[in-house]
C-alpha cells in the first residue's frame, strides 16, 4: 500500500512550549502515581500475608 506524501504525512507537527511542558508534567505524574500504586500493592500483599500467618498461628 503506497501512501501519498503530503506535508501532513511527512512532517510531524511541532509541539508548542505549553504542550511540551504539559507532556513532561503528565509523564512525571504518571510515574509518581505508578510508584505509589506499586508501593501500595506491595504493602497490601505484605499485610495480607501477615494476617493469614497470624490467623493460622491462632
Amino acid at each position: 500500500m503506497i501512501t501519498e506524501f503530503t506535508k501532513d504525512t511527512l512532517f510531524k507537527p511541532v509541539a508548542t512550549r505549553n504542550e511540551s511542558q504539559k507532556s513532561r508534567t503528565d509523564v512525571a505524574v504518571k510515574t509518581i502515581l505508578n510508584e505509589e500504586k506499586c508501593a501500595n500493592s506491595a504493602k497490601t500483599e505484605r499485610l495480607r500475608a501477615a494476617r493469614i500467618a497470624r490467623d493460622l498461628a491462632a
